[in-house]
């Protein structure tokens, strides 16, 4: 049965269907024909929500959301383009550092990636840069939304595998910094060779002084969330909530580019993105129970066993079957199909 179920799912996402309704319809599916009451399905999917961790949520989308509208971005962008705007491929460049610093206050890739896109592409698309190589640049920047702390998708699997999401915002800093550098090197290395634009000349330290002071709330918000995790002043989920209130008393009156309007249209698309990633959750959660109730972890991690018991082959494929699988599955499924999977091992 588990070949149906499984077989079902793949069948309709190839046909279309959104991810979350692939995973519950496929499910229901198999709950209707091994004649289970349709209760079992609406009790597992609410149980699912049941978690104080995925609080941290909605506050750190709406957290993405209050930096947005609140004029974080410009100064971000402005603060960057002071430090490196002299450099060859200086809006590349810039891309990668404001992705940097904004992936320590959203935690969503999708954020980062439409928040800074919407300003920094119509600019590298008028100082001629290639439109393959903004696309790319602007799509793998975003990725840091996930890997600098904090994380949408790890605050997920903190609840899957009652890890602490605060250590893993932690295991999560170091290594994004480093892919970030490595990234801005990259940038670099290919507007050398292409001949991408400076924006302008090496700013004085009067000027790199001024936008600092003019971004310096913005710019210490991330350092902000780590240092309240690393000290222990606030778990997770306290500091996506002061996380917001930070974000709305600067934007709204230190900044004033925050207004009722804005705030109100936040909480709109909070509700909304929200929504959307707790559906996801529901259906993958019920997807994955049907599969443990059907012991296909089991059967996977003797397949796999099977083929080698070296640990470093073995994460060798587990990374390669999450690639292929992350073609077709957006990250949150990914991580409730998989991490329940693999954390048997």
């Amino acid at each position: 049965m588990v070949a149906l179920l499984i077989g079902v799912f793949f069948l309709l996402m190839f046909l279309g269907v959104p991810i979350a309704l692939a995973l519950g319809m496929a499910s229901l599916f198999y709950i209707v024909l091994q004649g289970y009451p349709l209760e079992v399905m609406i009790q597992r999917m609410f149980s699912m929500t049941q978690s104080f961790p995925l609080l941290a949520i909605p506050f750190f989308i709406l957290l993405g959301q209050l930096v947005t509208y609140g004029g974080f971005v410009g100064r971000i962008i402005r603060f960057s383009k002071a430090l490196i705007g002299h450099l060859t491929g200086a809006l590349g460049l810039i891309m990668v550092v404001a992705n940097m610093i904004f992936a320590g206050m959203s935690g969503s890739a999708v954020a980062d990636t439409a928040a800074l896109g919407s300003v920094l592409v119509p600019a590298m698309k008028r100082e001629g840069y290639d439109a393959g190589f903004i696309a790319a640049l602007n799509a793998t920047a975003g990725t840091l939304g996930v890997i600098i702390p904090p994380s949408i998708p790890m605050v997920v699997f903190g609840w899957i595998t009652e890890v602490s999401v605060g250590q893993l915002f932690l295991g999560g800093a170091i290594p994004g910094l480093i892919i970030g550098g490595l990234m801005f090197v990259y940038v670099w290395w290919v507007a050398s060779r292409r001949g991408y634009p400076r924006t302008e000349g090496r700013a004085s330290m009067s000027e790199i002084w001024a936008a600092l002071k003019e971004s310096i709330l913005a710019v210490i918000m991330p350092l902000l969330i780590i240092i309240s995790i690393v000290t222990g002043v606030a778990t997770p989920t306290e500091v996506s909530v002061v996380g917001v209130a930070y974000a709305f008393v600067v934007g709204m009156f230190v900044y004033r580019e925050l207004n009722w309007a804005k705030f109100l249209q936040a909480l709109k698309d909070t509700v909304i993105s929200t929504s959307v990633v707790m559906i996801v959750v529901c259906t993958s959660g019920l997807f994955s129970w049907l599969l443990s109730y059907e012991r296909f972890g089991n059967t996977v991690a003797d397949f796999i066993l099977s083929l080698s018991r070296d640990p470093q082959v073995v994460l060798v494929i587990i990374t390669l079957a999450m690639l292929v699988a992350g073609c077709f599955i957006d990250l949150v499924p990914n991580l409730l199909l998989f991490v329940p999977i693999c954390s048997r091992w």
